[in-house]
């Protein structure tokens, strides 16, 4: 069964940082299915200077984030999971059709990516000076060796 992704596809198509929409320095790039060949539209492309603003931004944003009581933390947190949950199937479509993953995968990492969040948020609670261990979440994971200028050395 085909399945239109344009639904699905997300309206917004620049950049997000610093609280809004930003129109991307280095432009846009074609965003294609990989199983179709189908075109679905553009997609930011950011550049040196796309990626200077966003960390400035973090950074500025660090500061007001960092005032917060854990609690409150843990509390948009446990938010953000509960909305990706709520997602999830779109979440993982968006992921299927672009990068040509299966949506069981993808629909099992947003669930993963979800818990893990509630478990970081539940730590705000047990802050005590020791280690906890965290318990594995996801049924595989890998580390990879990514170029520059896509990795953050």
């Amino acid at each position: 069964m085909k399945r239109d992704p344009a639904p699905a596809l997300p309206l917004h198509r620049d950049l997000y940082y610093d609280g809004d929409w930003h129109v991307p320095d280095g432009g846009y790039a074609a965003t294609v299915n990989p199983a179709t060949g189908e075109n679905l539209g553009r997609c930011a492309d950011a550049n040196a200077t796309d990626v200077d603003r966003a960390a400035r931004a973090a950074h500025r944003a660090f500061d007001s984030w960092r005032a917060q009581p854990p609690q409150a933390r843990a509390e948009v947190l446990r938010a953000l999971a509960t909305r990706l949950r709520q997602h999830a199937a779109e979440l993982a479509w968006i992921d299927a059709v672009n990068g040509g993953n299966p949506i069981a995968e993808m629909t099992s990492d947003v669930h993963a990516a979800a818990a893990q969040l509630d478990y970081f948020a539940g730590l705000a609670r047990e802050l005590k000076g020791e280690t906890i261990p965290m318990p594995v979440i996801a049924t595989r994971a890998r580390l990879e060796d990514i170029p520059a200028p896509y990795n953050t050395a």
